[in-house]
């Protein structure tokens, strides 16, 4: 994922190296887990400039990065998936020193679309199907290397989606 997402998503990884969520020394990502499901809604250059991302404390732009993860899903455009709300990176103010709790934002995955709804149920932005959405990403499972030569095993582990508009928690459908 980290590869896929600095090369074709150069703003927003600089955002997250910006925000301490990449160790550019071992090109990941520290909040992924390699066990877990992801997909990702990756702003564009133009989405990043407009929501002034760049100019935010680093504390809020982390927050606003994480919410552009869902985690343990993976969300395409084929209309498989249930409009629902979908577990995030961000740590939810209902957390406790005992608890994490993770802001759930609401997805309606439609075929050769998906649909995000701001808090008054109104459309807030749509991905529609293009190059640029459905970008898998796997991961090598071999431990061997005479077994990745005879019998190379990956699995998708993330699917990037890029967005037009930046997520924001206060506009957004969010449970």
């Amino acid at each position: 994922m980290y590869v896929k997402i600095s090369s074709q998503f150069p703003a927003f990884h600089a955002l997250l190296v910006k925000a301490g969520l990449a160790i550019s020394a071992e090109y990941r990502y520290n909040f992924l887990s390699d066990s877990e499901f992801y997909t990702v809604f990756a702003p564009t250059q133009a989405a990043i400039e407009n929501a002034g991302l760049n100019s935010l404390p680093v504390a809020e732009l982390r927050q606003v990065l994480l919410l552009h993860f869902v985690q343990g899903d993976l969300i395409f455009t084929d209309g498989n998936k249930n409009a629902n709300y979908y577990e995030t990176g961000r740590v939810d103010e209902k957390s406790t020193p005992y608890s994490t709790v993770y802001s759930k934002l609401y997805v309606e995955p439609g075929v050769d679309f998906i649909r995000f709804k701001n808090k008054n149920g109104v459309d807030y932005t749509t991905i529609n199907e293009s190059e640029f959405t459905n970008i898998f990403t796997s991961l090598n499972i071999n431990t061997g290397e005479a077994q990745q030569q005879a019998f190379p095993s990956t699995f998708t582990n993330a699917i990037i989606h890029e967005i037009d508009k930046v997520l924001i928690f206060e506009e957004l459908d969010i449970q």
